[in-house]
């Protein structure tokens, strides 16, 4: 949230993807893979949120945004963001809790 302010008060033009899955759900896979699964059921407490709507957070904080709930919509959400100046376009991208992000890609992985 602090970048978002920072590139409104500055005009910085640049696109951020937000995954809106309602959670922090990689910490949740780390925490169930440290506890064995034990700890589902805390792992759930702290880290799945209330419906988010990002695009009314960027709002109201001067930046433009630009919803997306379809897959399909991406491509186009993401020229309309990148034609647009004057400031930063938060895309606020709802997915699915259960997809994981890619892994690190390196030698390690």
């Amino acid at each position: 949230i602090g970048e978002v302010e920072t590139a409104v008060r500055w005009g910085i033009n640049a696109v951020i993807l937000v995954n809106n899955n309602g959670s922090q759900n990689q910490e949740t896979k780390i925490f169930d893979d440290a506890y064995g699964g034990e700890q589902r059921g805390k792992a759930h407490e702290l880290w799945h949120f209330n419906q988010t709507n990002f695009t009314e957070i960027a709002k109201s904080m001067g930046a433009a945004s630009i919803r997306v709930e379809k897959p399909n919509e991406l491509g186009s959400a993401f020229d309309q963001a990148f034609s647009m100046k004057g400031g930063p376009v938060i895309l606020d991208v709802v997915t699915d809790i259960e997809a994981l992000a890619p892994g690190a890609y390196g030698p390690e992985g």
